[in-house]
């Protein structure tokens, strides 16, 4: 663009002092040249930001458990609240007030702190498996990426050597850890086993891509029997965003 403009400069004007038509289309040339140029670099450093902040632009996915137009991930539970529960007690529900965009999906926090903490370290408090049941990702062949649930519950997890689980209810949760081995998909009882299955097929599914669940959940902790209602009317069930 620099010898464009010097090229420009050193043409030839007319004698009564205006341009030759030679000198105007080069000037036109080196215009346009500097618009696509600068087009171009904004639209590099926006790319850059968006990667850096985890707004890039959303896979089109075809499960409507995906969508990030259907609310919050987790029903808009708090993350970074769980690594500090008791084992076992119920999750917190975050607040549009705590907002932040990850991946182009938004999560919820109940406190500036926690945000802070999210947003500092974001995949050290990113739910595994967006967020669906762990047990059946890893063990139920029926699920596919374009089918997901297994829904998850809010309120049944299990922080597991740093990382984020959760499950439909309590019954898979014991699955995954181990402590009830009779069941008909597998018997080993072998957690690690069960994480590496479902790291596999996530990673199959999706790589590196964000997914996470903002619309499929279960409220029963204790049973799968019980039909399945309206999020709003269900037992702790939040408000939707």
């Amino acid at each position: 663009l620099f010898w464009g403009a010097m090229e420009y400069s050193l043409l030839p004007t007319k004698e009564d002092g205006t341009e030759s038509p030679t000198k105007s289309k080069s000037f036109k040339t080196v215009a346009a040249l500097v618009t696509i140029s600068l087009c171009a670099g904004a639209a590099a450093v926006y790319s850059s930001l968006q990667n850096e902040l985890g707004t890039t632009e959303l896979t089109s996915y075809s499960s409507s458990c995906l969508k990030s137009s259907s609310g919050a991930v987790m029903a808009g539970y708090d993350m970074v609240e769980y690594f500090s529960l008791d084992d076992g007690a119920d999750g917190v529900l975050g607040s549009s007030d705590y907002a932040s965009i990850y991946g182009g999906y938004t999560f919820y926090f109940s406190t500036e702190a926690n945000k802070a903490l999210f947003e500092d370290s974001p995949t050290s408090y990113l739910p595994k498996y967006g967020g669906f049941c762990s047990w059946g990702i890893a063990e139920e062949s029926w699920w596919t990426k374009g089918t997901l649930g297994p829904d998850g519950n809010p309120n049944v997890w299990k922080i597991v050597d740093g990382d984020l689980y959760f499950f439909m209810f309590n019954d898979p949760k014991s699955k995954f850890l181990g402590f009830t081995t009779a069941d008909d998909l597998d018997e080993t009882g072998d957690t690690q086993k069960y994480i590496s299955d479902a790291d596999t097929r996530w990673e199959e599914w999706f790589g590196t891509d964000a997914a996470f669940n903002t619309k499929c959940f279960y409220w029963d902790a204790d049973s799968d029997i019980a039909a399945k209602a309206a999020q709003t009317s269900q037992p702790g069930a939040p408000p939707q965003p």
